[in-house]
């Protein structure tokens, strides 16, 4: 709005309520990459912004809550440039939060890394930065169907792009450490990649020039390989950011961000190399909305802001209806998704703890051994 007002709506029962969230102060500072999330019944709405006088001093905010209460966190404050690149926000099945960002730190771009504890509703105060040498830019973020976290970012060399993978496992003996993964050579990008999982199959997607490319994973990101390449000369391409409630799809993958083919005359989109939605998305558009459906469903989006320079960003919700469910069937398998949510983060907080009883003895022990070298001395 006009006043800086940040409200947040919803259209329930035929009927549009609206509540003021914050109040943005759009005289002095200049706000960027607004986004919205739903997960575990909580809103979590992100942005950036920076003053006006000091364009160059970026702060990413969090406001989370629900219709009666809100509550506003900031991530991080950082150095950027006047653009300041849109950081990338994905969640786990805990609702512990990801978030990675460039970052300028006077001599060349970096990417950093922190996250939100959905137990300790806490946001890690120390971001871990990722990159070295040379300078990196435009991150990506993908938390796949097992939690494990997966990173792209360019690399500039010799005046070209590279793309570099790196990912954070969430077991095993790289538990919770970053490890960069080697994958095939891929330069001269035109735009940023995305990763989405299809079908338990993690696949990139890149452009350059006149094609679009793949290469994918079997094995949540371990190993890479090439994975075909299309022509899309021919083709109007654009990036849309995807979200649905319709749980076939979402036990099948999982798609945050997707290119797709535009048939212009048809009003088509088809995500490339996707299996997991195997019906097109057909759209019209009308004023400023545009309605969607996939095979017997259909619902409006409202279109949001440009993310890519491919053209209009879509973002997209598929309702489907499972036939196969009925209610009491669905609330056992919504109470076993919460029983077990609620033993994930037990395990999860006694990893913790563990954690940090092997810092204290590692403490102890240095300052016994600090004693003792005093005695003797």
């Amino acid at each position: 709005m006009n006043d800086g007002s940040l409200t947040y709506s919803i259209y329930s029962n035929e009927k549009l309520s609206t509540n003021l969230i914050s109040k943005l102060d759009i005289k002095s500072n200049t706000y960027k990459h607004l986004n919205l999330y739903i997960v575990n019944d909580s809103i979590h709405i992100f942005y950036a912004y920076s003053n006006l006088i000091n364009s160059n001093i970026w702060s990413i905010q969090h406001i989370v809550g629900n219709k009666k209460k809100w509550e506003k966190k900031t991530v991080i404050n950082t150095i950027a440039d006047k653009s300041f690149s849109p950081f990338l926000v994905d969640f786990d099945k805990l609702g512990n939060i990801h978030l990675v960002y460039g970052a300028y730190d006077q001599v060349k771009n970096h990417i950093y890394y922190t996250f939100y504890n959905a137990y300790q509703q806490k946001w890690n105060q120390c971001p871990e930065k990722l990159s070295t040498g040379e300078n990196s830019l435009f991150p990506f973020l993908f938390v796949d169907s097992k939690d494990n976290l997966h990173l792209l970012w360019n690399k500039l060399v010799n005046k070209d792009y590279i793309l570099c993978y790196s990912r954070l496992s969430n077991m095993g003996q790289d538990k919770y450490k970053w490890k960069t993964i080697n994958i095939p050579t891929v330069k001269n990008l035109s735009y940023t990649p995305v990763l989405f999982e299809d079908n338990k199959i993690l696949r990139i997607v890149y452009i350059q020039g006149k094609k679009i490319s793949s290469i994918y994973s079997t094995n949540y990101g371990y190993t890479w390989e090439f994975g075909g390449e299309e022509n899309i000369e021919d083709f109007k391409t654009e990036l849309i950011k995807y979200s649905t409630n319709f749980k076939q799809e979402n036990i099948k993958g999982k798609i945050n961000y997707a290119f797709c083919k535009k048939d212009i005359h048809d009003n088509i989109l088809n995500i490339y190399f996707n299996t997991t939605l195997s019906q097109p998305i057909i759209y019209s558009k009308t004023n400023d909305e545009i309605i969607y459906s996939t095979d017997d469903n259909e619902i409006s989006e409202e279109i949001i802001n440009d993310i890519s320079p491919l053209g209009e960003s879509i973002e997209k919700n598929t309702v489907g209806q499972d036939i196969n469910s009925i209610e009491n069937k669905s609330e056992i398998i919504e109470l076993l998704t919460s029983i077990k949510q609620s033993s994930d983060q037990i395990l999860y907080k006694i990893d913790e703890i563990q954690k940090e009883i092997s810092d204290l003895k590692i403490r102890v022990q240095k300052i016994e051994e600090k004693k003792m070298f005093n005695f003797f001395r």
